[in-house]
């Protein structure tokens, strides 16, 4: 899978609060960002490539509970523009990417979290 060269804010959460700038304090804070979730939340980070343009990169916070339905949500808000035929991919813990695209995926994608504080999605 062609992951990411460059990155975008997106509409991020934490930032403003911690003075994060730019892309390079991102990546340099995000362990900080992680570490300001409380144990029901998860951060995640979603590799997006909009219609004839490069990756980005969008973070944003969701509860461990949260449905599909309510991602689906999400990413129609947090997402411009958003695909008409949008697939979602998660990468599990050996770094295989699985189809996110119902309530059981989700639960399984949702079980890989907890350990990490995170789960990458990449859609396309």
């Amino acid at each position: 899978m062609n992951l990411p060269s460059s990155i975008d804010l997106g509409n991020a959460f934490y930032f403003q609060s911690l003075g994060i700038r730019g892309k390079d304090d991102i990546m340099a804070n995000e362990s900080k960002l992680i570490g300001l979730l409380d144990e029901n939340s998860i951060m995640v980070r979603v590799n997006f490539q909009p219609p004839g343009l490069s990756w980005v990169l969008i973070r944003f916070e969701i509860r461990k509970n949260t449905s599909f339905n309510e991602l689906i949500g999400i990413l129609n808000k947090e997402l411009d523009p958003v695909p008409q035929n949008m697939t979602i991919y998660y990468e599990d813990a050996f770094g295989d990417f699985g189809r996110l695209a119902n309530e059981a995926q989700m639960n399984i994608c949702l079980r890989i979290c907890r350990r990490q504080k995170f789960v990458n999605l990449v859609i396309i």
